[in-house]
């Protein structure tokens, strides 16, 4: 495995580290990407094969999210205020919508 570090003091999301990531033309393979400040000690080989069997099946199965809920009030306060959405389908697991916001805030969300 080869480690690529990309440092960036505008990035504000994943969604941007992947554009200059893009724009940089690193991604050459199945690529990992965490936020810095992350700690985890986790086997990630279960979770590339199951990436990778989703993906030989269906081609537009382009990334594979790991989330783990936040339940300790302690760890939210530290990680910030934000609520976060997820929507799945119960069928495919693929995920709908992602949206972030702050708690006094709402989501208007429909399902078809």
């Amino acid at each position: 495995m080869v480690v690529t570090p990309v440092v960036s003091t505008s990035c504000l999301s994943a969604g941007e580290a992947l554009r200059i990531i893009e724009q940089r033309d690193l991604i050459k393979s199945d690529f990992v990407l965490i936020s810095g400040d992350t700690v985890a000690n986790l086997n990630l080989a279960p979770v590339l094969a199951a990436h990778r069997a989703r993906r030989e099946k269906d081609k537009n199965a382009i990334f594979t999210m790991l989330m783990k809920p936040v339940h300790h009030p302690q760890q939210r306060l530290r990680m910030g205020c934000s609520e976060t959405l997820v929507c799945l389908d119960p069928g495919s697991n693929r995920l709908l919508k992602y949206v972030e916001q702050d708690s006094s805030s709402r989501v208007a969300a429909s399902f078809k």
